[in-house]
């Protein structure tokens, strides 16, 4: 008799702790607001912040003058002076951008380059006229390259613009 109780109580206790397992695990699939917030971005803005830039030194995890950039860092500064709170790697910046066609490219927005295993490894700011500038790597400085040179052609995965909201 005790243990038919116990038995019934056991699996009682078992059914309570799964429902709240799946409660809990339905509630992280609730939406949450955003970390990053864009607004209105002004293209030729994030462009005349970037150019200022020119002649800076690479230097890998930076993002001021200061200190120097690295490739995402540029841009991560440039839009943050522009009153954007966006993301600071090229892999998060590439997940969070819309995906646009090279015809699409406006100034301001992104390009992401691919070279090695990962998805994006480099990204750059689109000036128009088939331009962008860019933190291009150690030894070197902010400057601005074709997106029609060989290197860059071969490398190129897509533009993005980051959305209003992300």
């Amino acid at each position: 008799m005790t243990l038919a109780i116990a038995t019934r109580h056991l699996r009682s206790d078992t059914v309570r702790v799964l429902v709240l397992m799946l409660v809990l695990s339905l509630a992280g699939c609730a939406s949450a607001p955003s970390r990053y917030q864009v607004g209105q971005v002004d293209g030729s803005e994030i462009v005349r912040l970037a150019e200022a830039q020119l002649g800076r030194p690479y230097r890998y995890g930076g993002a001021t003058p200061a200190r120097g950039f690295d490739c995402s860092g540029l841009v991560y500064y440039v839009h943050s002076e522009n009153g954007a709170n966006v993301p600071r790697t090229a892999g998060e910046q590439y997940r969070y951008t819309a995906p646009l066609k090279k015809h699409e490219l406006r100034p301001g927005d992104l390009v992401f380059f691919r070279s090695g295993r990962a998805i994006v490894s480099h990204v750059g700011i689109y000036l128009g006229d088939n331009r962008f500038i860019h933190a291009p790597g150690r030894g070197r400085s902010v400057s601005v390259e074709r997106l029609d040179a060989p290197y860059w052609q071969d490398h190129y995965i897509r533009g993005g613009r980051f959305a209003q909201s992300i």
